[in-house]
């Protein structure tokens, strides 16, 4: 499970029973999922920086995975380098964001080509909806990369009303290839 944070989105009592082996991959693993991960002998974390990639012996580690999960972590890798760059008073390169959206995709590319299934979930649109259900302001999390053809799709409300403004809410668009390799390009 590339980037899997604080678990928020990975199953992982229901995971237990499908794999033998589970690695949760990710620069930081928060306490909850330290706590998590001690309940199972079988769960492994991984602490690896992948915003530049799945390079050397990182790529590694995936050798022999049945399958790679990248959920909801395409759209988070440019922020954190955007943000160190705007905290120093610069403005980020223009194409940083697209860039390193881009990198995660061709990465993914190389591990469907190592392993048995390759699996993406990423959030592709924010969007503001006012009260009367019309769209407000937008924001694209992958930078104008355009992905192949989604498998799946879904609006995930993560801002609901009153939590990010009394006016308005936020909804994320979800898109998920469950086999990369299958995926139309």
């Amino acid at each position: 499970m590339l980037g899997s944070g604080l678990l928020d989105d990975v199953p992982l009592d229901d995971m237990i029973r499908l794999f033998d082996r589970i690695s949760l991959v990710d620069a930081v693993h928060p306490w909850p999922a330290r706590l998590a991960a001690r309940r199972y002998p079988n769960v492994a974390l991984v602490t690896a920086e992948i915003s530049a990639g799945l390079a050397g012996s990182w790529a590694d580690l995936c050798t022999g995975a049945d399958l790679i999960v990248s959920a909801n972590l395409l759209s988070q890798l440019p922020i954190v380098p955007i943000e160190a760059h705007e905290a120093r008073g610069r403005a980020a390169p223009p194409l940083l964001g697209a860039d390193l959206v881009e990198t995660h995709l061709k990465a993914l590319d190389t591990l469907a080509g190592r392993v048995e299934r390759v699996c993406l979930i990423t959030d592709a649109v924010q969007r503001a909806e006012d009260r009367s259900g019309r769209f407000t302001d937008s924001l694209d999390w992958l930078f104008k990369v355009e992905l192949p053809p989604a498998e799946a799709a879904w609006d995930w409300e993560i801002g609901p009303f009153g939590a990010s403004g009394r006016r308005h809410r936020l909804i994320h668009r979800v898109q998920a290839c469950p086999d990369w390799k299958t995926v139309p390009r």
